[in-house]
C-alpha cells in the first residue's frame, strides 16, 4: 500500500496522480518495498536550496527517533534533493 501526502502548495495533484500510474513508479515502488520490507517510509522532495527545510526534515527525523527508539526499527527516511539548474 502506497500513500501519499501533500503539504506543499507548489505541489499539483493532478501531476501526482498522473505520475503514480506509470509503470516506472510502480517498479520504483516496488523496487523500495523489497529493500526497506515492512518499514515505513517518510519521504520528501527538496530543491537543495539553502532555506528548503531539508536539514528541518532531518532534524525532525532525528528526534522523533529520539523521542520513540522502538521506531528505529520500523521506520526508514528517504528525502531526493534536487538540484536546481
Amino acid at each position: 500500500k502506497v500513500i501519499v501526502s501533500m503539504s506543499n502548495v507548489s505541489i499539483e495533484p493532478d501531476i501526482v496522480d498522473a505520475a503514480l500510474i506509470l509503470p516506472s513508479v510502480s517498479q520504483e515502488a516496488t523496487f523500495l518495498k523489497q529493500k526497506h520490507g515492512e518499514r515505513s517510509i517518510i519521504a520528501g522532495v527538496d530543491i537543495c536550496q539553502r532555506l528548503s527545510g531539508i536539514s528541518l526534515k532531518l532534524l525532525s527525523y532525528e528526534r522523533f527517533l529520539t523521542d520513540y527508539p522502538d521506531w528505529q526499527p520500523k521506520v526508514v527516511m528517504l528525502l531526493k534533493c534536487l538540484i536546481p539548474g
